[in-house]
């Protein structure tokens, strides 16, 4: 008997630019995820503060008990530089567990889900934005009948030349208008990407000559 074969389709990289996918049935928006280190960052941030807040809060109480074991203090002072320095030690343990409580979700959602983009889609019933939430992916909704038009503004004092910045606004007929910053080094993508959601979602443009 022929042994079975397993397909194996290899994960796609997080995309690290602006990207947009057209079919037949949708145009997909495809925003860049950031550098893995912006991920590790508040990992490590975390760590490293709520370790420093716990020795703070270790070093100061040790300094009180120094004091008091000097000798020589009135009952009353003594009990206070007791009271100060198991306050101390409460506060920085407190302090600690919170931030290695931040360290450890941030790690957590990195392992879980890794770098995730925000995906933006356009079809026939409206736009859907998905990413990733609190605890898992999320989604927005905006029918196709909320939808008024489509408004792309070039972003003035960017600095950076070799990027193209601009900001796709998607108006609504009731209800505050949504926002997209893109960026690429495409001069044409952000123009284009607005034709496309244009065409799809059949509403008029303007921003664009």
């Amino acid at each position: 008997m022929a042994n079975p074969i397993l397909e194996y389709s290899p994960q796609r990289a997080p995309p690290r630019t602006l990207t947009v996918e057209q079919s037949d049935d949708s145009v997909r928006v495809i925003f860049p995820v950031a550098p893995a280190w912006i991920y590790w960052f508040p990992i490590i941030l975390g760590f490293v503060v709520g370790l420093a807040q716990l020795c703070l809060g270790l070093s100061l109480a040790e300094l009180i008990w120094h004091w008091k074991r000097i000798g020589g203090l009135p009952p009353d002072i003594a009990n206070e530089f007791r009271r100060i320095s198991t306050s101390m030690v409460i506060s920085g343990t407190m302090q600690a567990f919170f931030w290695w409580g931040l360290a450890a979700y941030a790690w957590w959602k990195y392992h879980r889900w890794g770098r995730v983009p925000r995906v933006l889609t356009a079809n026939d019933e409206g736009l859907i934005l998905s990413h990733l939430g609190w605890r898992r992916m999320s989604e927005r909704r905006w029918p196709i009948g909320e939808i008024k038009a489509i408004e792309l503004r070039p972003v003035w004092g960017n600095l950076n030349w070799k990027r193209t910045v601009a900001d796709l606004y998607v108006e609504r007929h009731c209800g505050r208008r949504l926002r997209f910053r893109l960026s690429s080094p495409d001069a044409h993508l952000p123009s284009c990407i607005a034709n496309q959601l244009s065409l799809k979602l059949g509403c008029p443009i303007i921003g664009i000559n």
